[in-house]
């Protein structure tokens, strides 16, 4: 058993401290004569904190003070209930009482006696219930720290800091370790590089979750770097250190180690211990290994790191940690940042440590039970070798089937994980509710910071802080949890949280906070505060089977009643089937009785339930969030709710109603709603804003964006008092209110892509909290020179030079406040260029992305260079754009070393430069894209250093570079020594003049992944294609016509994919055959590549997965030939064969691996092949058939596999088949076939009964 929520405790204890003393609510109470009650509370409520700590400290080991806890719990969650109802009421007493005295003149007087009549006239029907509440919550209270004695619980015990469990040092000879060597080689490579780029001592942190495995993988660098390096190591030592970093505890430890002695440090200072230590390993090369480092504190790691500074130059210190931070504070080469184990690699680890010296293929039986388990250990090393330690010495398989079938695994993985529930332990109160909040979210979410923040400020998850707006505390919660690994950034966009941390917040959030899914759906605990719902496809049938047992007859739709629990009690046998209507009202019978104290409940749609109406949902007094969560089908997924579902719900305070159909009538509701503080209409077809939204006086966020209807605001939108962000973006709306400007509390409002809004309000230096101001993409050509004023302001803005003052580009030296993108359009319209220097972008520190763009007219070349010289950013900026640039040449801060942070560049049409700058110097640049320079004929040493320049590795950092439309561009040259070491993909397109010289050329690109050529002369390919590129794995050539073969008729082995198109002469004849890793290959236009009749030399590729032809009209008028493709094939696209009339079904039943066909625009084809299509498709797109008139059904009802069938534009197919569809269907879609669309109309068309057993049915393209 674990913290069922001290945390959660004592930080709600301290936001509902925090909330009785506001004024406002100290007034309320007062005057409504329930001050006794309150201080009776109050009194309660500490003397409950009193106990927390003694209950933190023995409820691992009592069950009594767990069940205690848990009721505590409870009990604090309703008094939040209570005192949050009555701080809302003093709010709008307050607001009322100004609205009475603001006509008049009385000042104060008057708005303390509209106070007092506001507060009279809620006292009959508000304060006596209140009072009731209160009273009910204070006895509760009472009651139970009136048990502590029973219990056995102290008062005032101190809180003692946590300790973890110690870790392990090295290990021992039975040492095993799989799937980590190319891991090993990467740290010990960036240890190796580092010291060629000059540090003295190379600093490698390995950035991990608990558990990984980056304690064993610094045990195998540990023990491999020696024979790595050129000298060995004079002192090596492996440190564990504290949790607190007390620097002179660690500088003990460290010389303790260093000199293989203890307590040889008794009695001395820092000082001198740090003298000593120095004096100890001056001169020497170190090995050192920080293992398990938690502390962030940046001058404590200062302090460390300047022990080790008499050591000499090739000095290697490693450091493991879960806090991302700490390697950007130590580091002296990016984080390196450990994955899991794959499937294989856990297996093998598995196989040593569980069957030792004993052959595994002795025992078949186990090994089979045994690669089930490790499927479920899902990589981390620390449970495979966990349950491989287990079943070591047990050969019974009914044993391991024991432990394959325990009910274990239906717990989260941490229950059995104790490293991942000790970083969540370590957190502090605050953070531990705001983690446990996110297990509302389906794993696999896509988080967005801002929002996420949104939502702990709706429930009131952030404490606040002196001089810190909420944003502000919300931003330094989540930098706090994304830096403790419970948050990564993805590859996209937004962050991730990990499936086992994802298992871990719902864990410990326990019955309070329960997440169901179309995989796990079991009867919910009468605890349950906090529920997340979650339906996928049109598996919620046979996923019932976990909520009502496993041994149930089918009941039929029309002759058995409704379902409820009662039915389940009864245990009705051999239940196989329900339908989906039934499913629904179960659920509903299953939520009235179990969601009595749900807190937060999120449900999640998909495309077959679309049409499900949310309706019913039992009453639940308790219930904060309700949150619309879209399903995989993304954008075209809506939903539907009962307009009376609303009014069960009193207590909300998050509601989402994210592309909810028929919105109008719920919003009907909605007024009812008076604790409402975060309100989700966006994507919804809402037209206007009802009065009974600008009556929800405690709302603070509003999201309308994509609301496609919404043209106007009301002006009662001013009543909502407390609003603090407003998101308007891409809304049809043409006008902002003044009313808008009574929103004092407003920080960020958002018009983004709002085209129609042409002007703000001449009042809005009223927004004195205005924060942020998004206008880019909307008709905004003059900003108010009023919002100068707000000194808080930041504006993300497309700003279009005009020529008036008030709209010339000086006008943005008045905006001292820009930040994020800013975009100036139209520079060629700057009439005096001395206006340009008075924009004074350089000391604009905030702003991180510019676009500059000319249009039109760019004659005057020396303009625009002064211009584009005059509009020097700030050099924190990160990406920069350049756009139609009429210069000559760059300015010289285009490409100065000074902007380090600079990570992406694009220069585009700037058709009169006749160089390039020298961008090679930028340390940072990553991606460099370039394109429209029409007047570049040579790109040599000016492109990599400027003449004073000291930089020794040009472009040291890049990653991406693209070349684009440079019609004469011919020589390409490159500079001595080092450069494009980290280039990963190298694009040129539309370059006809250039000829690379191969003996020019680097003989190596190490780390090029992506080569894209097109457009380009056959020398470029021979030239690139023969230089060492060990990691080239993607290869695209297109429309390179005087390409006739590869060079040396070979191709990099590593390559996995290669696209091909329009080389009408290249042919084969490879010396080696095609590449052996090859997966996928896409060929166009290229007729001598693949010849009719002759051996093309697939069918050996056992690793080729995807193969696409198109626009190969050579190719015979039947496809394919037998044995011609590898059986390995799952997907085949064919496109464009205009000669092709029939297909082989015989080769087709070849392809014994094929789950995706693609067939489009291949006119002359007719049916599909009588002998059928492999029984492994599961998708089969059909378009674009000008002649298909048959879709044989009886081979079609045989692919039993078949989920989604899509035709469309098949003018002459006639109908569906005769026989039914296969069962497995779940999707189909036919668009604009002449024939088929009326006849597969929903109840009348003709072929509806073939296909009216498939869940979604979309007709042009509307959802059957």
């Amino acid at each position: 058993m674990v913290d069922v929520g001290i945390g959660f405790l004592s930080a709600s204890l301290q936001l509902l401290f925090h909330r009785m003393a506001s004024r406002e609510f100290v007034d309320f109470v007062r005057r409504s004569k329930l001050d006794n009650l309150l201080n009776k509370l109050k009194m309660v409520l500490l003397s409950a904190s009193e106990l927390l700590n003694d209950a933190e400290r023995t409820q691992f080991g009592s069950q009594s003070v767990r069940l205690w806890l848990d009721e505590l719990k409870d009990a604090i969650y309703q008094t939040e209930d209570v005192v949050y109802e009555l701080h809302s009421e003093a709010l709008q007493c307050e607001m009322m009482g100004q609205a009475e005295s603001g006509s008049g003149t009385g000042g104060i007087v008057s708005q303390v006696q509209g106070f007092f009549s506001s507060t009279s006239e809620l006292l009959p029907d508000v304060v006596v219930k209140l009072r009731l509440s209160l009273k009910n919550n204070l006895d509760m209270l009472e009651f139970l720290v009136g048990k502590n004695d029973v219990v056995g619980l102290i008062k005032g015990v101190k809180a003692s800091p946590f300790r973890r469990l110690s870790k392990t040092g090295l290990v021992d000879e039975e040492f095993y370790v799989f799937g980590r060597d190319a891991d090993r080689e990467a740290i010990v490579n960036l240890l190796l590089s580092d010291e060629e780029g000059g540090h003295r001592i190379s600093v490698v942190v390995i950035v991990g979750m608990a558990g990984i495995g980056k304690t064993t993988l610094a045990q195998l660098v540990y023990m491999d770097i020696d024979k790595k390096v050129r000298k060995p190591f004079d002192i090596k030592a492996w440190i564990t250190l504290s949790d607190e970093l007390d620097v002179f505890r660690s500088a003990k430890k460290i010389y303790e180690k260093v000199t293989n002695s203890l307590d040889c440090c008794v009695g001395e200072t820092f000082d001198k211990l740090q003298l000593k230590l120095k004096k100890c390993l001056e001169g020497k090369r170190i090995l050192f290994v920080i293992d398990d480092v938690w502390n962030e504190n940046p001058e404590r790691w200062y302090a460390l790191k300047s022990l080790f500074e008499s050591a000499s130059h090739g000095s290697k210190i490693i450091i493991t940690t879960e806090y991302v931070t700490v390697g950007s504070r130590t580091g002296t080469v990016p984080n390196y940042y450990l994955e899991t184990l794959s499937e294989e690699d856990s297996w093998q680890l598995f196989l040593k440590r569980a069957f030792n010296n004993v052959k595994p293929s002795a025992y078949k039986n186990l090994e089979e039970i045994g690669e089930q388990i490790v499927k479920k250990c899902r990589g981390f090393p620390l449970e495979v070798t966990s349950l491989a330690g287990l079943l070591r010495t047990e050969l019974d398989p009914r044993k391991w089937k024991d432990v394959l079938k325990s009910e274990i695994w239906d717990l989260p993985q941490h229950v059995h994980f104790p490293a991942l529930w000790l970083s969540y332990h370590y957190l502090p109160p605050h953070l531990k509710r705001c983690f446990a909040y996110c297990s509302i979210f389906p794993k696999g979410y896509k988080f967005q910071k801002h929002k996420l923040i949104l939502l702990w400020m709706a429930e009131d998850l952030l404490v606040p802080q002196n001089n810190k707006t909420l944003e502000e505390v919300g931003e330094e919660y989540f930098h706090d949890l994304t830096s403790r690994s419970f948050f990564h950034k993805s590859k996209f966009y937004g962050f991730t949280m990990h499936e086992l941390v994802s298992d871990l917040a719902q864990f410990v959030s326990g019955e309070y906070c329960l997440r169901l899914d179309d995989n796990y759906l079991k009867i919910l605990p009468k605890k349950t505060h906090h529920f997340s719902w979650t339906i996928k496809e049109a598996h919620i049938n046979k996923k019932l089977k976990d909520v009502l047992g496993e041994d149930y007859s089918k009941i039929h739709r029309k002759t058995t009643p409704p379902l409820t629990l009662r039915t389940r009690e009864t245990h009705i046998k051999k239940l196989e089937d329900l339908s989906t209507e039934y499913c629904l009202r179960l659920y509903d019978e299953c939520l009235k009785i179990y969601l009595k104290k749900t807190r937060h409940l999120s449900w999640m749609t998909n495309e077959a339930h679309k049409s499900k109406k949310l309706e019913d949902v039992p009453y639940n007094n308790s219930l904060r969030t309700l949150l619309r969560i879209d399903g995989q089908f993304g954008l075209n997924n809506k939903f539907l709710m009962h307009p009376n579902s609303l009014q069960n719900f009193q207590c909300l305070r998050v509601l989402s109603l994210y592309r909810v159909d028929a919105v109008t009538g719920l919003l009907d509701f909605i007024g009812k709603l008076k604790l409402l503080r975060y309100l989700d209409l966006s994507w919804t077809e809402i037209k206007d804003i009802p009065n009974t939204i600008c009556s929800l006086y405690n709302l603070q966020t509003l999201l309308l964006h994509y609301c496609s209807n919404l043209s106007m605001l009301p002006g009662s939108i001013g009543k909502l008092k407390h609003l603090r962000y407003l998101d308007l973006s891409n809304t049809q709306v043409e006008e902002i209110p003044d009313a808008v400007c009574n929103l004092h509390d407003l920080h960020t409002l958002l018009l983004g892509s709002c085209r129609l809004i042409s002007c703000l309000p001449t009042c809005m230096e009223e927004l004195i909290n205005l924060r942020h101001l998004d206008i880019r993409a909307t008709s905004i050509r003059e900003i108010p020179p009023q919002l100068s004023n707000l000194r808080y302001l930041k504006i993300s803005s497309d700003f279009v030079v005009g020529t008036s003052s008030e709209s010339g580009i000086k006008m943005l030296g008045e905006l001292q406040n820009m930040c994020g993108n800013l975009s100036i359009k139209s520079l060629e319209k700057v009439l005096n260029v001395d206006d340009v220097l008075e924009a004074n972008l350089k000391d604009e520190k905030c702003i991180t992305d510019l676009s500059l763009e000319w249009k039109g007219n760019t004659d005057d070349s020396q303009k625009s260079w002064e211009v584009l010289n005059g509009l020097q950013p700030h050099i924190n900026l990160e990406q920069i754009s350049i756009i139609n640039y009429g210069g000559i040449s760059f300015s010289d801060w285009v490409g100065d070393h000074s902007f380090s942070r600079l990570v992406y560049m694009s220069l585009s049409k700037c058709r009169k430069c006749c160089h390039l700058p020298p961008l090679g110097q930028l340390p940072s640049l990553k991606s460099l894209s370039i394109d429209g320079f029409d007047m570049v004929e040579r790109i040599g040493d000016e492109f990599y250093t400027c003449g004073s320049s000291t930089v020794t590795k040009p472009f040291k950092s890049l990653e991406k570079l693209s070349f684009k439309f440079m019609p004469r561009w011919k020589e390409w040259s490159f500079v001595d020594g080092e450069v494009f070491s980290q280039l990963k993909e190298l694009h040129l397109m539309d370059c006809p003049s250039l000829t690379l010289n191969k003996a020019c050329f680097p003989d190596s690109l190490p780390s090029l992944t992506c080569l894209y050529i097109s457009k380009c002369q056959h020398q470029v390919v021979a030239s690139l294609l023969s230089g060492q590129l060990p990691l080239l794995g993607s290869l695209y050539i297109g429309y390179c016509p005087e390409l006739e073969s590869f060079p040396e008729r070979r191709l990099p082995i590593n390559i996995h994919k290669i696209e091909i198109f329009g080389c009408q002469n290249l042919e084969l004849f490879l010396e080696e055959g095609w590449p052996s890793n090859l997966k996928s290959l896409s060929v166009g236009g290229c007729g001598k590549l693949f010849v009719p009749h002759m051996q093309w030399n697939l069918q050996t590729l056992t690793s080729l997965t995807s193969l696409h032809f198109s626009c190969m009209d050579e190719l015979v008028d039947s496809f394919p030939e037998e044995g011609q493709l590898p059986t390995t094939l799952t997907s085949l696209t064919l496109c464009h064969l205009h000669n092709l009339k029939s297909l082989n079904g015989k080769a087709f039943q070849q392809l014994t691996s094929l789950e995706e066909l693609s067939i489009s625009y291949c006119k002359q084809l007719k049916c599909m092949p009588k002998e059928g299509l492999p029984r492994t498709l599961t998708s089969l797109h059909l378009s674009c058939l000008d002649n298909l008139k048959s879709l044989n059904g009886k081979a079609l009802v045989q692919l039993s596999s078949l989920e989604k069938l899509s035709i469309s534009y098949c003018p002459q197919l006639p109908c569906m088949p005769e026989q039914r569809l296969p069962a497995s269907l779940s999707q189909l879609t036919i668009e604009w076939c002449r024939f088929l669309n009326p006849r597969c109309q929903r109840e009348i068309g003709d072929d509806w009964p073939m296909i009216a057993h498939i869940p979604c049915i979309r007709i042009n393209p509307k959802l059957m």
